[in-house]
């Protein structure tokens, strides 16, 4: 195997001493810079990735806003009452009591006057 090598060494001489040296080696400030680079390719990436996904999460609220909205619609047009609405979202009762009691009176009133 060394003889061989001996061998390919002197009838090839001319073609290795031709070619270029490889440097492994960096210096201490190759070495810096390459790490500033890549500290800003991570920043940029990073920029580019949140705006992304912020451009998602308001897709996705506008697309739930659109669905409830059309969820909203298609319960009123079953006949859904508002009372029953303002039960969902909680409202107390006494604020119901006191519209449908001010809803009689003004219906009453203006029977009275017909």
């Amino acid at each position: 195997m060394e003889a061989r090598r001996a061998e390919n060494l002197i009838k090839y001489s001319e073609e290795i001493q031709n070619r270029p040296k490889n440097v492994w080696l960096k210096s201490e400030k190759q070495k810096q810079d390459i790490k500033e680079r890549s500290k800003e390719e991570l920043k940029d990436i990073s920029a580019r990735f949140d705006s992304q996904i912020n451009k998602v999460h308001k897709e996705v609220q506008q697309g739930k806003r659109k669905r409830d909205a059309k969820e909203a619609r298609k319960k009123r047009q079953k006949g859904e009452s508002f009372f029953e609405r303002d039960e969902e979202r909680g409202e107390d009762k006494r604020l119901k009591e006191q519209r449908q009691n001010n809803n009689e009176s003004t219906r009453g009133g203006a029977q009275k006057g017909s």
